[in-house]
């Protein structure tokens, strides 16, 4: 039998999904606690450079979410990094030198927050 918490209460509640470098998971997971947001992390993997990611689930009240952006902006910035052509998953024009370097962007944490009307547990 589910057991349900709905409605959450009379404010709104979103759920954010943050997916973060594996490398920057231990990092993230400490910012959240020490910021007092209440999350839940599993290993994911994906991206197109197909390398591993954690992914978190963090419900809070809207009005904190402004908050947990201004955090992640601080503290997990976006990066430029050039890498060769030919290691990139979807090159597959053979025109393209093993040599050229692509500029892409690394890091930061990809976030999705969407409205959250109740949770519950079996």
């Amino acid at each position: 039998m589910l057991q349900q918490n709905f409605p959450m209460d009379e404010q709104t509640t979103k759920l954010c999904i943050l997916i973060a470098p594996k490398e920057d998971a231990d990092r993230l997971s400490n910012a959240l606690v020490s910021h007092d947001y209440q999350s839940t992390q599993i290993s994911s993997s994906g991206g197109f450079l197909r390398k591993g990611s954690t992914t978190i689930f963090c419900a809070l009240s809207d009005d904190r979410v402004g908050d947990l952006l201004g955090m992640l902006r601080k503290n997990f910035p976006e990066s430029i990094e050039s890498v060769p052509a030919a290691s990139l998953p979807f090159i597959s024009e053979p025109d393209w030198p093993s040599s050229q370097m692509i500029d892409i962007r690394v890091g930061g944490i990809v976030i999705f927050i969407v409205p959250l009307e109740g949770f519950g547990s079996v």
